[in-house]
């Protein structure tokens, strides 16, 4: 029989501000905490709402063929900066081979219907796990541990869901799952961290505790690339007697061998525009002002959703700047939803209008969806604006704003890297 045990919930960073003004929309996140499950296994379904309150009343499970999801449970999870989200759970299990995908969920939010984007999963068979021997003190024991993809062949630039999978036996009082120590080639990823979930699955005739570190890879470079091996080091707690009993604790060291993919290169007749989007994404621009005096900035919100290479995306472009000043745009950093390959990204752009405008020009996204193959391309509609005569000083000189200095980039995210 197999059970699911859920740790702390786990906070989900999902503040988004630039130059002292926030992103208030309200912020839906959906994660599992392995994506990689033996047959029979477990896993932990989160739908996390942030600024937003959505209706108490859990939303319905999608029907998938082959797999169950159970409702577990509704309540909050901190964040940072002493807010709280809301967060739905789901248990998911199946005892079919292969890839399967969770369509979206329909939930209300702040009175507005909202969607979530699908999330894709692996069944396993079990029988193909590879065993190793570690040992913690005196205690030897058998384990199992990989690096998994959901793609073996991706495109260059393509953000593919990977994860470290480990399996030790139930009885082995584990105090720190650790962060692992790993090697690169070829390729880009965020760190791996341990779920704040395990599950416990029957292996080998025996009960044995099954987690996931779930993160993103991304190659940069077509051929054969790399990731592993990789190293970690538990810490796991023991009744020592030497005398009299007392607990102590006692390193165990795990090797995760080597996962190599090979890539494809994107293919040629890229359209104008494409610079580095690989996905499926769908692009909206808004601005808060409406009417603005020639010459004064103009500040542009450009929210790019869906699924690909979120985190190093490039801003869309506008796509006539004739009669615009355009200034370097600058992103919301996203948290640990990072390791998500679905998700929003929020760019921000200054644009000074150089003449009388009517709108704020379409802004285009050019990217390349893996799934299909091709190249897609996504405008934003075009914003009405009225622009007013610039003032004049007393001297007959033009008075005008400049513009908010852009974010940089934050120093947490490049070192994630």
């Amino acid at each position: 029989m197999n059970t699911f045990i859920p740790f702390i919930l786990r906070p989900l960073c999902l503040i988004l501000a630039l130059a002292g003004s926030a992103w208030s929309a309200p912020q839906v996140q959906t994660a599992l905490s392995s994506r990689f499950i033996a047959r029979g296994e477990t896993t932990l379904l989160e739908i996390v709402i942030s600024n937003g309150s959505p209706s108490p009343e859990m939303p319905q499970p999608p029907a998938v063929s082959d797999v169950t999801i159970q409702p577990a449970g509704f309540g909050n999870k901190p964040l940072p900066g002493r807010r709280l989200a809301q967060v739905f759970q789901y248990l998911v299990s199946s005892y079919k081979i292969g890839r399967h995908v969770i369509p979206p969920f329909s939930l209300t939010v702040n009175g507005d219907k909202i969607t979530t984007q699908p999330i894709e999963f692996a069944v396993f068979n079990p029988d193909d796990l590879k065993w190793s021997e570690a040992t913690a003190g005196d205690v030897r024991f058998r384990y199992a541990a990989a690096f998994l993809s959901l793609k073996s062949d991706p495109y260059e630039n393509e953000s593919v869901p990977v994860e470290i999978k480990l399996y030790v036996p139930g009885d082995l009082a584990v105090a720190d799952w650790a962060i692992p120590e790993f090697e690169r080639d070829g390729v880009t990823s965020w760190r791996f961290q341990p779920s704040e979930s395990k599950g416990t699955v029957n292996l080998l005739g025996r009960s044995y505790y099954s987690i996931g570190y779930p993160s993103t890879l991304s190659p940069t470079r077509s051929g054969t690339v790399a990731i592993g091996p990789a190293s970690i080091r538990l810490m796991t707690q023991q009744v020592i007697i030497d005398g009299f009993a007392r607990r102590d604790y006692v390193p165990a060291n795990l090797s995760i061998p080597k996962l190599e993919l090979q890539v494809r290169k994107l293919p040629d007749g890229a359209p104008e525009g494409f610079s580095n989007a690989v996905g499926r994404f769908t692009a909206i621009a808004s601005t808060s002002q409406t009417e603005v005096r020639e010459g004064d900035p103009v500040s542009v919100d450009i929210e790019v959703t869906g699924t690909g290479n979120l985190d190093t995306l490039e801003a869309p472009k506008p796509i006539d700047d004739t009669g615009w000043k355009i200034y370097e745009s600058s992103a919301n950093a996203r948290g640990d939803e990072r390791r998500e390959i679905s998700g929003s990204m929020v760019f921000h752009q200054f644009m000074r209008p150089l003449s009388a405008k009517t709108s704020v020009p379409a802004f285009r996204l050019v990217y390349f969806d893996p799934d299909l193959a091709a190249y897609k391309t996504v405008l934003t509609e075009p914003i009405p604006l009225k622009v007013l005569p610039s003032l004049k000083d007393a001297t007959g000189g033009v008075i005008a704003a400049m513009p908010p200095q852009a974010a940089g980039i934050p120093l947490e995210r490049m070192a994630a890297i």
